[in-house]
């Protein structure tokens, strides 16, 4: 079964040098193509950075030039838990995504709540009634971008695996975003390697069909955790996370779609998980 990824970075490559009056956005495009990368993640992780059509009219023309596909990710600061939030919370991730439909973005990774000691299953009723909310709004506004709820690397955070799949399959037009060594390390480390990452694909084939994977966005880099979980990225020499495992795993299952690394190094890991999925 053949498989196709879009490999990119979280962000603007390290080496990004703009030229003749660029914006660093349009800079990062084509430094991502001067690489052989596909993609490129923008990060709004502390707040939705392009504030004139110019900008975005650049970033999208960059884009298209130099064919590379666009994801973002939202702000950190969502919450759709907490009650005192929610309303904010859903003004970022729609104020978002009227930006990333500007830009030509295609899908927007973030973090939908915390846990912040109450019930989970209370915290999934709230998250979902919310996204149920905003997809109906953004799609009476046009904005035709893909809202992807993404897993989580901490016990505290809200995305597990299967609260994922779950919002998935319970709100209508939502697709996932799974992040492998989230995954990975929110399982303490029992979660690795072929045979384990195999596991979580064939789930996900399984509960979402086979277009979940065939349409897939997804992030990896190396991790550290403990006993609650994520602690921070490193780079994928630095960590236990089985990245050659996991590239197995995504070409044997058939998987196809947008890998971003987030790992420090952004795209000296993103160039190895490229040789890797090829």
């Amino acid at each position: 079964m053949s498989t196709r990824f879009f490999v990119g970075t979280a962000g603007i490559p390290h080496s990004t040098r703009p030229v003749d009056g660029e914006d660093l956005t349009s800079a990062g495009i084509r430094k991502i193509r001067e690489l052989g990368l596909d993609s490129m993640e923008i990060e709004f992780v502390r707040g939705v950075y392009l504030k004139s059509e110019e900008q975005a009219n650049s970033i999208k023309t960059y884009a298209e030039k130099f064919q590379i596909i666009l994801t973002a990710h939202a702000p950190y600061y969502i919450n759709l838990g907490n009650p005192e939030k929610l309303i904010s919370s859903e003004q970022i991730i729609l104020k978002t995504l009227n930006v990333a439909a500007k830009v030509g973005i295609k899908s927007i990774a973030f973090h939908p709540a915390y846990y912040k000691g109450e019930d989970p299953e209370l915290i999934f009723q709230r998250v979902k009634k919310s996204l149920s909310k905003i997809l109906f709004v953004a799609k009476k506004k046009g904005y035709n971008v893909e809202l992807r709820p993404e897993t989580a690397g901490r016990v505290s955070q809200f995305g597990s695996l299967d609260e994922i799949i779950r919002l998935v399959k319970e709100v209508e037009g939502l697709k996932p975003c799974f992040d492998f060594a989230h995954i990975y390390s929110r399982s303490k480390g029992e979660v690795n390697g072929y045979d384990g990452f195999m596991r979580v694909l064939e789930k996900i084939n399984n509960e979402l069909g086979d277009w979940a994977l065939k349409d897939m966005h997804c992030h990896i880099e190396g991790i550290e955790f403990d006993g609650a979980g994520e602690r921070r990225h490193l780079n994928f020499s630095e960590s236990g996370f089985d990245v050659k495992g996991l590239a197995k795993a995504l070409k044997e299952s058939g998987a196809s779609g947008i890998v971003i690394c987030e790992s420090p190094s952004l795209e000296h890991d993103a160039l190895y998980l490229k040789e890797y999925l090829s």
